[in-house]
């Protein structure tokens, strides 16, 4: 097996096609944005493997995919090029599917969010699967899809025949034909996913795109761009776009595919989040050691088997006998309130918290544990009515996963960083 994936050195691409010149084509273009391409080679493993869905038979792209990990010895990213077909059994086996030659040009950043989207996932099932053990649930979000896309682009275009094929899918189409109605039209109502003509000069595209790549509550909307391919693209574009098509295609190919992406949405927070006290901690809220010990093992277990980066950080915290619950208890609400919804926090012993950081490396960590001791270092807890506000010191020290790695490992991996003296005290 591989190390895990390394994004800052971007990822190797095997590409699997029933053309030889395609094959050669498709790797030009994915070199020609930057990633490190090659045609398929089964003694090797890969970051990800590219299936030209337009050349290749499905049923041996089945079975290739099943036997992917025994053949290789690992499980890369499974990415799929080509319109949506009838064919959902294969498409569902696929972490990724670019619509077209034209999307390879978003390849970088898609393949990147596909790893995060694709460990979030997991984690999502690793975390039903350890509740289950203690016979607690997620909390529930009534929340779901409404079934509606948002339209941003020309009235007297695209709209009424893609209005008429996403009808075919039970779908509905709103439009909004300037990016400032649209992105009004976001924050008012909830929508799927959002089509938008990029050759639609009237609309601003680019700053819509931007509009949204600054508000945090509709970064992971899926948004699919139809764009003209005789013209360049724009940075923009490029940045945001979950996925892109030419303005000429099949509207009942556009409608497939966008339904496609209303699917591909992340995990919602609650599906992390249990406060039932059989796995939490009573002082902290935290989870517990014993909970946070099982599930850390399912985690590794996981991100050696996907190739994927995981990281531990310890955090210690330093008080007075007289004040450490309040600064216990004060420490951990901080780290509830800076960590992501899959990171798994748990009060391993009296004043001792570790978080788990799925698709996390090294480095991201130490800058997440950065942040809390800042965070800490600015504020302030009452260690008890009427007495004199405190702040709480702490230490940390982070470790990532390695090949071979277990459990013990990985702890011991983070000890010997702080016995190295390379924690941080507030």
């Amino acid at each position: 097996m591989m190390g895990v994936f390394d994004e800052r050195a971007g990822p190797t691409v095997f590409v699997i096609s029933g053309d030889h010149d395609r094959t050669d084509m498709l790797c030009n273009r994915l070199t020609a944005a930057g990633l490190s391409a090659q045609a398929a080679d089964f003694t090797r493993s890969s970051d990800v493997m590219l299936f030209d869905l337009s050349t290749c038979n499905p049923a041996l792209l089945r079975e290739m995919i099943y036997n992917l990990e025994e053949i290789t010895g690992d499980r890369p990213l499974l990415v799929g090029l080509g319109p949506q077909t009838t064919n959902q059994e294969l498409t569902d086996q696929l972490d990724l599917v670019l619509s077209s030659d034209e999307a390879l040009a978003l390849a970088p950043t898609r393949f990147r969010f596909a790893q995060r989207l694709l460990a979030r996932r997991a984690e999502a099932d690793l975390r039903e699967r350890s509740f289950s053990r203690y016979g607690v649930k997620p909390r529930t979000d009534q929340r779901s899809n409404t079934g509606t896309v948002l339209y941003v682009g020309d009235a007297a275009s695209l709209f009424p025949s893609m209005q008429k094929a996403l009808a075919v899918h039970d779908r509905q189409l709103s439009a909004a034909f300037s990016a400032y109605t649209a992105y009004d039209y976001l924050h008012d109502a909830r929508f799927d996913a959002i089509v938008l003509d990029a050759t639609c000069a009237n609309v601003r595209p680019d700053s819509f795109c931007d509009m949204i790549n600054r508000s945090p509550s509709l970064t992971d909307l899926p948004l699919l761009a139809l764009i003209d391919p005789d013209r360049p693209l724009t940075h923009e574009i490029v940045q945001r776009a979950t996925d892109l098509m030419s303005i000429h295609a099949d509207p009942a190919l556009i409608a497939a595919q966008l339904v496609h992406l209303a699917q591909f949405h992340e995990p919602g927070s609650h599906q992390f989040i249990s406060t039932d006290g059989v796995i939490t901690d009573s002082q902290t809220g935290l989870f517990s050691r014993k909970f946070f010990l099982e599930h850390l093992s399912l985690q590794i277990e996981w991100a050696h088997r996907r190739k994927q980066s995981l990281s531990l950080l310890l955090i210690d915290v330093i008080a007075e006998e007289q004040d450490q619950a309040g600064a216990l208890s004060h420490a951990a609400n901080m780290v509830r309130s800076l960590s992501r919804a899959q990171d798994v926090p748990g009060r391993l012993a009296d004043g001792q918290i570790a978080i788990s950081l799925p698709c996390s490396d090294e480095v991201e960590a130490a800058t997440a544990a950065r942040r809390i001791c800042d965070v800490l270092d600015a504020t302030a807890f009452e260690s008890g009515a009427g007495s004199q506000m405190r702040q709480a010191l702490v230490s940390h020290a982070v470790a990532s996963l390695k090949p071979g790695m277990n459990t013990d490992d990985l702890f011991n991996a983070a000890r010997d960083q702080k016995i190295r003296g390379r924690g941080y005290a507030a």
